[in-house]
């Protein structure tokens, strides 16, 4: 499903995965181009078990998905520092496993990078089978391909440097923790 929105209280939810496309990606990358030409594209693909979502003109969904994140990590604020330089800095795709509204310390947390998501994928097609592959079989594969190493600080695994970092994001027990409707 695709939602254009000016705020996560329009989203429903309902979604075991939700893609957000945080920061100004207006620059003509093939990945750029790819979210923002393809997004119709993109939301039939993931089906109805996931939501891809991209922020109105005049939106604050990045300040809300920023309280969100940083209000279940607030005793760490080196992470939550972290979170509101990242996308102000760095546009990239956050997937929650989780409506923002209902994250937890238990929920599924990923950043990557366009530029990142640049570097790894020469081909948009290869993208869109990872990003389904995700959101409908819990395939791992965009994150094999994105991120190289983990390092844990205070519970939160992130990878720093590599243009990637997760919350409770554990490979081998993500369909333990990611809920399955």
């Amino acid at each position: 499903m695709g939602y254009r929105i000016a705020t996560i209280n329009n989203l429903p939810s309902v979604f075991n995965c939700y893609f957000f496309l945080v920061g100004e990606y207006r620059n003509h990358s093939v990945i750029n181009n790819f979210f923002r030409e393809d997004f119709n594209i993109i939301a039939d693909s993931i089906g109805d078990q996931a939501a891809i979502v991209q922020k109105t003109d005049n939106s604050r969904i990045e300040d809300e998905l920023q309280g969100a994140l940083t209000s279940f990590i607030s005793s760490n604020s080196d992470v939550a520092n972290y979170f509101k330089e990242i996308f102000m800095c760095y546009p990239g795709l956050l997937i929650l496993s989780e409506h923002p509204q209902l994250i937890t310390d238990k929920s599924m947390f990923l950043y990557i990078p366009f530029s990142v998501l640049d570097e790894t994928y020469k081909n948009t097609n290869d993208l869109l089978f990872d990003l389904v592959s995700f959101a409908k079989s819990n395939n791992i594969d965009i994150v094999k391909k994105t991120s190289k190493r983990f390092s844990i600080i205070k519970g939160v695994s992130v990878a720093l440097n590599l243009g990637i970092f997760t919350v409770n994001f554990d490979i081998s027990n993500m369909k333990r923790n990611r809920k399955i409707r």
